[in-house]
């Protein structure tokens, strides 16, 4: 599946899929690889065992995919803050027993 349109930005289906993907059946990892691709300034892409941290940058498509895990599983279950500037940390271990 190609993820980004033609100018670098996520295609209407790659965020369909961030806001619907399912992870009892996929797992996380699949949707953390998907969005590390495409997430543009590789940079404001950090991750640990703990934490993933996603920094927008400022960027349209990267503003995108938040919106699309904002309205996902995803972000229920992993979302730890939001900060002004286009910061957002979400805490991996959280949500470990639940899925």
């Amino acid at each position: 599946m190609n993820y980004l349109d033609n100018e670098g930005y996520p295609t209407e289906e790659t965020l369909k899929l961030i806001r619907d993907f399912d992870l009892l059946r996929n797992g996380k990892e699949e949707l953390l690889s998907i969005i590390k691709e495409i997430w543009c300034y590789h940079n404001c892409y950090q991750r640990d065992e703990e934490r993933l941290t996603l920094i927008t940058g400022g960027w349209g498509g990267n503003e995108d995919v938040i919106r699309a895990l904002e309205g996902s599983m995803f972000w229920v279950l992993y979302w730890e803050s939001s900060h002004r500037g286009g910061k957002y940390t979400f805490y991996l271990k959280e949500a470990e027993t639940i899925i």
